[in-house]
């Protein structure tokens, strides 16, 4: 998200989201719900969960159910942006979704033979008096298998719910509301030959389909997408006829769409919730999921509509239907628009922004069939355009109302992508030799995300904003499916042992065949940890540049400024390439894909910088 909540926004300061409350019971049921956050120190960027990051402040904020996909537990905000989601390093668990069960915050649950106060002790989530608030929010925790360290995993509902079923912000306030019925009609969905036939009535994008796909093949899944309303509708049912002390809270309730073993990518935090003697309980508590392992059931799904592709032809023949006026959404580069929570002028086409994942291996490879009829050229004469100043963005729904106009609406999607690069490949396996010289150092080296995430091993891979503006395209390139997408880059964190020192690897994908591009090493003139939009702004002036920024590159008016607040925070140095060989006269030549270089020595390399450039970071020992 590059632009801010206005709601939020009127808040000072850096806020922790603690946790997604009721829905509200008085809007249309399933629309709206309450996120809280806590107020955080100047350190609480660092140590985001720590109890001395608190400054003591609370905040409630009413959204559009649709903000869930932004509003994660654990992700840190300023200004009304996301300033970091979740900091803790992936880990991969295996679990036995089978064992699964559903525990309100402030009750006791039993592990194995010892009952533990709570399944998110105060001790480790801090959450001040928002845990009264929070107090009958849902938690999934289940059994981690085989680890030795750690004995479950703590799951909020909202993100189980999050993770499963967004595949667009339309489906997660889509399945709270209940609205399913108006993208499939599941009683003429079919099987043929082993594979889910669904009957649209909307189009959908390919995540979407896999996710409704999943939920016709298997009843398990079906009651994971439909289940979350279902509660919903049946506490609201019992609640109208109790007083308002009686009432059950409207609470978000989530499953796995499926039963059996499979392995999860988490970002999370460990944590003690019980002992009794020398026997300890140890969970790991999942601010965000990034990867299920688990296979597929099929490996290709039909999408049939009873409406053809149309293929559309104007021209000015009087004879020729007329079409309405075309509303056209005027926005301005150098506006900063806010998100508000205004319904949306439905005079206008809203704007999509897309993410690119690969977060379900049971979606990878899948094949897509449609069925429509032969399509229909439409012969129309233009309507004449009318041009609308944009005012504001919304994820609300949409409204012809007069107030409602300027406000452009957003829907953002998650788009599959599970193609990697070789030379980020080859820059993974070169972090993992060089996580061995970290070693002596007590460095943790994780990497973390800003825009779209994707994921390799325990490793996130994120990419270039989706919009850059108008002019700008070199952050864009075509994948092996022939679509445009943005660049990936490996965002590698350096943190010392006591965290109080950051620093910071930067690796782009390159387009085929292109050559020049180096490592970049970063870090912020105080070593502290460098936050999302501080980021985000360079890569912006990387796409303005074609190429790593540098203090001394000259700009345009409306980047000056960018780039002058942007290096008066950060200090930057390149860090060429190694060629194919250790003995090469020209040894900073770039990695070209015919090449096998000796990524180890790579780790060489780059270790060898960061030594010499940030001697502080070694100063301790």
């Amino acid at each position: 998200m590059e632009q801010p909540h206005a709601g939020l926004a009127k808040e000072p300061g850096l806020w922790r989201v603690d946790g997604i409350g009721p829905i509200d019971g008085h809007a249309q049921l399933g629309n709206r719900a309450t996120v809280f956050f806590s107020g955080l120190t100047d350190i609480g960027l660092s140590k985001p969960y720590a109890s001395s990051s608190r400054n003591g402040s609370t905040h409630s904020l009413s959204v559009h159910t649709s903000w869930l996909q932004e509003f994660k537990v654990g992700s840190l905000w300023e200004n009304g942006l996301c300033v970091s989601g979740p900091r803790e390093a992936p880990v991969t668990v295996a679990i036995d979704t089978s064992s699964a069960r559903s525990v309100p915050l402030m009750h006791a649950v039993r592990l194995a033979d010892q009952w533990a106060p709570s399944v998110l002790p105060t001790a480790y989530f801090d959450m001040g008096q928002n845990r009264s608030a929070l107090a009958s929010s849902s938690y999934v925790i289940v059994r981690v298998l085989e680890n030795p360290r750690i004995q479950w995993l703590v799951i909020p509902a909202s993100e189980l719910f999050r993770f499963y079923t967004g595949a667009s912000a339309r489906f997660i306030s889509c399945s709270l509301q209940g609205l399913f019925d108006d993208y499939v009609d599941w009683e003429n969905c079919e099987k043929e030959e082993g594979q889910p036939v669904l009957y649209i009535r909307k189009d959908i994008n390919h995540q979407e389909a896999s996710i409704l796909a999943r939920a016709y093949w298997s009843p398990t899944a079906m009651d994971s997408l439909l289940g979350p309303h279902k509660h919903l509708s049946k506490t609201n049912i019992n609640n109208a006829t109790l007083s308002e002390h009686n009432k059950s809270p409207l609470i978000i309730e989530a499953s796995f769409p499926f039963t059996g073993i499979t392995q999860l990518k988490v970002s999370g935090k460990k944590m003690l919730l019980t002992k009794a003697g020398a026997s300890e309980q140890w969970a790991l508590f999942a601010m965000e999921i990034n990867h299920c392992a688990r296979p597929r059931d099929f490996s290709r799904v039909v999408l049939r509509k009873d409406e053809a592709f149309l293929s559309s032809k104007q021209v000015n023949s009087p004879a020729s239907a007329i079409n309405p006026p075309h509303f056209n959404p005027l926005t301005d580069e150098d506006s900063e628009y806010e998100f508000n929570d205004e319904p949306a002028d439905q005079r206008l086409n809203r704007l999509v922004s897309l993410s690119y994942t690969n977060q379900f291996s049971a979606f990878e490879g899948l094949v897509f069939e449609h069925r429509r009829p032969p399509t229909v050229q439409n012969i129309s004469q233009s309507g004449f355009k009318i041009d609308v100043t944009v005012s504001a963005l919304t994820r609300e729904d949409g409204s012809y109302a007069e107030s409602t106009h300027g406000i452009l609406g957003i829907s953002a999607f998650q788009n599959q992508d599970y193609h990697l690069d070789r030379e980020l490949s080859l820059f993974i396996e070169m972090l993992a030799h060089l996580r061995e010289k970290a070693i002596n150092h007590n460095w943790t080296i994780r990497t973390r995300k800003r825009n779209g995430v994707t994921s390799t091993g325990d490793d996130l891979i994120t990419t270039f904003p989706e919009r850059v503006g108008k002019r700008y395209t070199w952050h864009k390139i075509i994948s092996p499916d022939g679509n445009k997408r943005p660049r990936k880059i490996v965002w590698t964190e350096i943190v010392t042992s006591d965290e109080s020192k950051f620093a910071y690897l930067l690796e782009m994908e390159l387009k085929s065949g292109a050559s020049g591009q180096c490592t970049l090493l970063l870090h912020r003139h105080d070593f502290t940890s460098l936050d999302d939009q501080l980021f985000n702004e360079l890569l912006i002036l990387t796409t303005v540049k074609n190429r790593w920024p540098e203090p001394e590159n000259e700009w345009k008016d409306n980047h000056r400024k960018r780039a002058k607040i942007l290096f008066s925070k950060i200090c930057t140095y390149r860090i060429r390439h190694p060629s194919t060989s250790k003995h090469s006269d020209n040894n900073l030549s770039h990695i070209t894909p015919e090449q096998n270089p000796d990524t180890r020595f790579w780790s060489d390399i780059i270790y060898s910088r960061i030594i010499e450039n940030l001697p502080i970071l070694v100063s301790e020992f």
